[in-house]
């Protein structure tokens, strides 16, 4: 398991908690309150309880909110884990290349043509001019002194949301292929399905993935009609990410064993 998928699986359980408390929240508002003269030995409780109750109660319509702003949360920590995955596979590939010349010619041409990228609008993709130089330099050990250290930040760049295809486009970069082909194979993606066949479970991963973006961008640019997502179907999308981010962690261990053998066999 990546140190990335790690890091994403802590930050889900977060999420994960603060879903329930919501529901907890939600039920606990449509309870009947208790009188105090129902326990004397429990008055502080049921005084606490009552004024709990009816600040929730009062504020049930609020509480529409909260689910919106953890999908939107957990739409861009996903988009994070996906940047994380493909800078923590650079890596190890230039690490283990040793050499900018024995790394694949996908991977070559992607770093010369996104670290141009970055160096040439370094404040669209969130650097400073210094690192911009920084990066500069990189490339130039890599073109001129056959260097394996490379600026993995800058494979990752994006400018669009993480949809299938980004995903997709995002492994291509380094040289591997089929990442939603050994998504669709992964135990976990048919079971999210209930199919056996790799087809279906893929195109149906893709489409919920396509979906969930499309109401992130929903809630972000919200028009008068815009009908926010429940917390039934931010906790689907949540549990989607969590299936979705370690099948891509089972990709990333087969990338790696992958150029392990090519290595191996040079």
């Amino acid at each position: 398991m990546g140190i990335a998928l790690d890091k994403f699986l802590e930050d889900v359980e977060k999420l994960q908690n603060g879903i329930a408390y919501h529901i907890s929240l939600e039920e606990f508002s449509r309870k009947t309150p208790l009188n105090e003269n129902d326990g004397d030995d429990h008055g502080d409780y049921i005084q606490a309880a009552k004024a709990l109750h009816a600040q929730v109660h009062s504020h049930r319509q609020s509480l529409s909110y909260y689910a919106p702003s953890i999908f939107l949360y957990s739409c861009g920590r996903f988009e994070h884990y996906v940047k994380s995955s493909i800078e923590e596979l650079a890596s190890y590939i230039a690490s283990t290349s040793q050499s900018y010349r024995k790394m694949s010619k996908e991977m070559r041409e992607s770093i010369v043509i996104f670290t141009a990228e970055v160096v040439k609008n370094p404040r669209k993709y969130g650097h400073g001019e210094g690192a911009a130089g920084a990066f500069a330099k990189t490339l130039s050990d890599n073109l001129n002194l056959d260097s394996s250290e490379i600026s993995v930040q800058c494979l990752s760049i994006t400018s669009t949301n993480i949809r299938s295809e980004v995903i997709d486009e995002l492994f291509k970069r380094i040289g591997f292929k089929d990442v939603w082909k050994t998504i669709g194979e992964q135990v976990s993606c048919k079971q999210r399905y209930i199919s056996h066949e790799q087809p279906r479970a893929t195109s149906e991963a893709q489409k919920e993935l396509r979906e969930i973006m499309d109401e992130r961008n929903k809630i972000a640019h919200p028009a008068a009609e815009t009908v926010l997502p429940s917390i039934s179907k931010t906790s689907a999308a949540v549990e989607y990410f969590k299936m979705l981010a370690i099948c891509i962690d089972a990709f990333v261990e087969t990338c790696k064993i992958k150029h392990q053998a090519t290595i191996n066999g040079a």
